[in-house]
């Protein structure tokens, strides 16, 4: 049969097959007078042994050392468990990682409003920030750890009169509109300020920043809800946490996603706690602590 019909019943492309013969993987194939490549059964069953080891997630190194124990009539079946069993760790290694990205971006995306607002945990979490490379990865402090730095972000307050309120900001405190956003969708306006020594900086971080949150729909706000949250990045998500649970405060969201946390003052204020850079790897107690409260 010809190089078409073994792709064909092999699984495996004619292209494929051309560069397995080009480096050495399986024999040249012998040839036909017209110079065509010629393949026989016996071909075809190191192809489907190829095939199969393939899409069991065999490296092409691994498969050229199963396919000389395969031709070996001698071999000790000890050194193909050995070789399945190497493989099987390598698998479960990276089904943990895939699993901790699919956590991760489960709750990044469970986190994220949806909505017309600019704040995206999301984008927070894939956007790195430099000076917060190299971070350590566990979720123990150890006795030369460094302390945890934090950078505030903003603080998003809720207002129910535009005017009043940038009077109070603005004119009374003298703080300055860095910029505003008005969501006809989501029927909000958005209005950012920052202290006039911190205009420069929040142009350039969008922090630190005040958010007032003007809702078009009236709503009573209760419970300190005039105060959405305070926002803080850190460098170690598990510094903070580990320390404001050692002083009694409840982590109302644990960092089980190694990213995100949040907290409740003692007014009842939420602060929201996110990693810097990439989320660090889940880790105990955090990965499997439960919810508490509302945050």
């Amino acid at each position: 049969m010809n190089i078409s019909e073994a792709a064909k019943k092999s699984g495996i492309s004619a292209k494929m097959i051309r560069y397995y013969e080009r480096i050495g993987l399986i024999p040249e194939a012998r040839r036909s007078d017209s110079g065509y490549r010629v393949y026989d059964g016996e071909d075809l069953h190191s192809l489907g042994f190829i095939r199969r080891a393939r899409d069991l997630g065999f490296t092409v190194k691994q498969i050229e050392g199963l396919l000389a124990l395969w031709h070996d009539r001698e071999r000790a079946s000890s050194e193909v468990k050995s070789m399945a069993t190497t493989h099987i760790l390598e698998l479960k290694t990276k089904i943990d990682k895939l699993q901790q990205m699919m956590s991760t971006l489960e709750h990044l995306a469970a986190n994220c409003h949806g909505d017309e607002r600019p704040h995206c945990p999301i984008l927070e979490g894939l956007q790195g920030s430099e000076g917060y490379r190299d971070q350590p990865s566990g979720g123990g402090l150890s006795p030369s750890a460094k302390s945890s730095s934090m950078e505030y972000l903003h603080t998003m307050v809720r207002i129910s009169n535009i005017e009043e309120s940038l009077n109070f900001y603005c004119n009374l405190l003298q703080m300055k509109e860095v910029r505003r956003k008005e969501s006809e969708k989501g029927r909000f306006t958005l209005i950012f300020l920052a202290a006039d020594g911190d205009c420069d900086k929040a142009e350039q971080s969008q922090s630190p920043l005040l958010e007032l949150t003007y809702n078009w729909d009236p709503e009573e706000y209760q419970g300190g809800r005039h105060c959405g949250h305070l926002a803080f990045r850190v460098d170690n998500i598990y510094q903070p946490c580990q320390r404001l649970q050692d002083g009694g405060v409840t982590i109302c969201r644990p960092p089980r996603d190694g990213y995100m946390a949040f907290v409740r003052s003692p007014d009842g204020i939420s602060v929201e706690l996110l990693q810097a850079g990439e989320p660090l790897e889940p880790a105990e107690p955090w990965s499997s602590m439960a919810s508490t409260g509302t945050w």
